[in-house]
């Protein structure tokens, strides 16, 4: 079975883009980035898809690896870096600061209910296991 969760960035309710070498600073260490919209995680059956462009609004994994590995961290300090939100099927949103809950959109908000703010990795991993 395959999960998946996503990470995006948002200012008045619209997209926000950052630049993308954000994510390649925070991840280059334990993936294959050698397609530019695909990167493989190293250690586990993970992939982050992201688009092709010097400027992003966010990313998703899929099959996001088990507790330990050093994606946790690494998006952990993306969310920060970004303000940026995280969410999956059934569950978020989470933020690692409240005022990012300002920045998205109300839909976002009305669906998903009002995000969580978290201060570390292993509260992520608790709400996922407990959606």
């Amino acid at each position: 079975m395959s999960f998946d969760i996503f990470v995006n960035a948002f200012e008045n309710g619209k997209r926000r883009f950052y630049p993308r070498t954000v994510l390649v600073k925070a991840f280059a260490g334990f993936c294959d980035m050698s397609d530019p919209t695909w990167w493989t995680v190293s250690d586990s059956f993970a992939v982050i898809q992201l688009d092709d462009a010097p400027e992003v609004d966010g990313f998703g994994v899929n099959r996001p690896p088990g507790a330990g590995h050093p994606l946790w961290p690494a998006l952990f300090n993306v969310m920060r870096e970004t303000s940026s939100v995280l969410y999956w099927p059934g569950g978020g949103p989470v933020i690692t600061d409240a005022s990012v809950e300002a920045t998205l959109p109300r839909d976002m908000i009305k669906i998903l209910g009002r995000p969580k703010v978290v201060g570390s990795i292993t509260e992520i991993a608790q709400l996922i296991e407990q959606s």
